[in-house]
């Protein structure tokens, strides 16, 4: 029974992950087409940090401050529901290991 539940608790996982990647790939994809159109450049440093973002790049491109702030958001928000799957499934496969033995 415990079986069962595991395997299907990796199962959703697996899909949950899937769905979320193709989700928020369309989503920064979309916002990546606007910048790259319009020539917004800028390093993954500053996807990862708020300040350096504002002082250097929303200065320099006020018209463009929601694409890059959503396409930056949903860089983050992508990796974080990312990390979270995978130590949930990383569990739900270990829990599953230990009880086949």
């Amino acid at each position: 029974m415990l079986v069962n539940t595991l395997i299907t608790c990796l199962i959703v996982s697996f899909v949950a992950l899937f769905a979320v990647v193709v989700y928020f790939r369309i989503r920064v994809l979309k916002a990546y087409g606007i910048l790259i159109k319009n020539r917004v450049q800028f390093d993954i440093a500053h996807i990862f940090n708020k300040k350096r973002m504002e002082d250097e790049i929303l200065a320099k491109y006020p018209a463009y401050k929601n694409t890059i702030l959503d396409f930056a958001q949903g860089i983050r928000l992508s990796m974080s529901m990312v990390t979270v799957f995978m130590v949930l499934i990383t569990v739900f496969a270990g829990i599953l290991m230990l009880l086949k033995e």
